[in-house]
Protein backbone atom coordinates (compact mmCIF):
# COMPACT_ATOMS: atom_id res chain seq x y z
CA UNK A 1 0.00 0.00 0.00
CA UNK A 2 1.28 3.35 -0.70
CA UNK A 3 1.43 5.52 1.97
CA UNK A 4 2.86 9.48 1.59
CA UNK A 5 2.95 11.91 3.58
CA UNK A 6 3.09 15.90 3.07
CA UNK A 7 3.00 18.86 4.86
CA UNK A 8 0.21 20.75 4.53
CA UNK A 9 1.21 23.59 2.08
CA UNK A 10 2.89 21.20 -0.21
CA UNK A 11 -0.58 19.31 -0.41
CA UNK A 12 -1.83 22.25 -1.99
CA UNK A 13 0.35 22.89 -4.40
CA UNK A 14 0.04 18.83 -5.04
CA UNK A 15 -3.72 18.13 -4.86
CA UNK A 16 -4.23 16.20 -8.12
CA UNK A 17 -1.30 13.67 -7.44
CA UNK A 18 -2.79 12.97 -3.62
CA UNK A 19 -6.25 12.47 -5.66
CA UNK A 20 -4.28 9.92 -7.98
CA UNK A 21 -2.75 8.43 -5.00
CA UNK A 22 -6.13 8.07 -3.05
CA UNK A 23 -7.74 6.87 -6.21
CA UNK A 24 -5.48 3.86 -6.71
CA UNK A 25 -5.73 2.37 -2.87
CA UNK A 26 -2.88 4.42 -1.24
CA UNK A 27 -3.11 6.74 1.43
CA UNK A 28 -1.83 10.46 1.61
CA UNK A 29 -0.94 12.09 5.38
CA UNK A 30 -1.31 15.58 5.38
CA UNK A 31 0.72 17.16 8.34
CA UNK A 32 0.74 20.72 10.17
CA UNK A 33 3.39 21.77 11.86
CA UNK A 34 5.07 17.89 11.27
CA UNK A 35 1.84 16.32 13.06
CA UNK A 36 -0.54 14.22 11.27
CA UNK A 37 -3.92 15.78 11.35
CA UNK A 38 -5.93 14.70 8.42
CA UNK A 39 -6.30 11.42 5.72
CA UNK A 40 -6.61 11.17 2.38
CA UNK A 41 -8.41 7.78 0.78
CA UNK A 42 -10.53 6.83 -2.32
CA UNK A 43 -14.42 7.22 -1.68
CA UNK A 44 -14.20 3.01 -2.36
CA UNK A 45 -11.99 2.24 0.70
CA UNK A 46 -14.08 4.82 3.03
CA UNK A 47 -17.25 3.21 2.70
CA UNK A 48 -15.50 -0.38 3.56
CA UNK A 49 -13.71 1.24 6.51
CA UNK A 50 -17.98 2.43 7.29
CA UNK A 51 -18.77 -0.89 6.39
CA UNK A 52 -16.57 -2.81 9.02
CA UNK A 53 -17.32 -0.14 11.35
CA UNK A 54 -21.40 -1.08 10.76
CA UNK A 55 -20.40 -4.25 11.50
CA UNK A 56 -18.17 -4.03 14.87
CA UNK A 57 -20.85 -1.68 16.19
CA UNK A 58 -23.43 -4.27 15.78
CA UNK A 59 -21.36 -7.01 16.92
CA UNK A 60 -20.63 -5.00 20.22
CA UNK A 61 -24.22 -4.23 20.45
CA UNK A 62 -24.58 -8.19 20.43
CA UNK A 63 -22.07 -8.93 23.01
CA UNK A 64 -23.91 -6.10 25.76
CA UNK A 65 -27.02 -7.76 25.21
CA UNK A 66 -25.91 -10.78 25.69
CA UNK A 67 -23.61 -9.59 28.38
CA UNK A 68 -26.81 -8.29 30.06
CA UNK A 69 -28.92 -11.46 29.67
CA UNK A 70 -25.65 -13.87 31.73
CA UNK A 71 -26.11 -11.12 34.03
CA UNK A 72 -29.86 -11.30 34.40
CA UNK A 73 -30.24 -7.47 33.43
CA UNK A 74 -31.71 -8.43 30.08
CA UNK A 75 -34.42 -11.05 28.96
CA UNK A 76 -33.83 -12.27 25.55
CA UNK A 77 -35.49 -11.47 22.62
CA UNK A 78 -36.79 -13.11 19.74
CA UNK A 79 -35.27 -12.68 16.03
CA UNK A 80 -38.39 -10.67 14.81
CA UNK A 81 -37.47 -7.97 17.33
CA UNK A 82 -33.83 -8.15 16.86
CA UNK A 83 -34.21 -7.74 12.89
CA UNK A 84 -36.44 -4.88 14.05
CA UNK A 85 -34.15 -3.45 16.11
CA UNK A 86 -31.31 -3.74 13.65
CA UNK A 87 -32.93 -2.33 10.51
CA UNK A 88 -34.01 0.50 12.58
CA UNK A 89 -30.67 1.10 13.02
CA UNK A 90 -29.80 1.39 9.14
CA UNK A 91 -29.04 -3.09 8.70
CA UNK A 92 -30.43 -5.08 5.64
CA UNK A 93 -31.15 -8.43 5.52
CA UNK A 94 -30.53 -10.23 2.88
CA UNK A 95 -28.86 -13.58 1.36
CA UNK A 96 -25.46 -13.81 2.59
CA UNK A 97 -25.40 -10.55 4.89
CA UNK A 98 -24.07 -11.38 7.76
CA UNK A 99 -26.23 -9.43 9.91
Amino acid sequence: MNIKTLPSDKARDHWRDMIDIALTGGRVIIERYKKPQAVLIGYTQLNALLQQIQELEAWQDAQRINQGIVNGQAQAITLEQHKARMQAKGATYAVGNRV
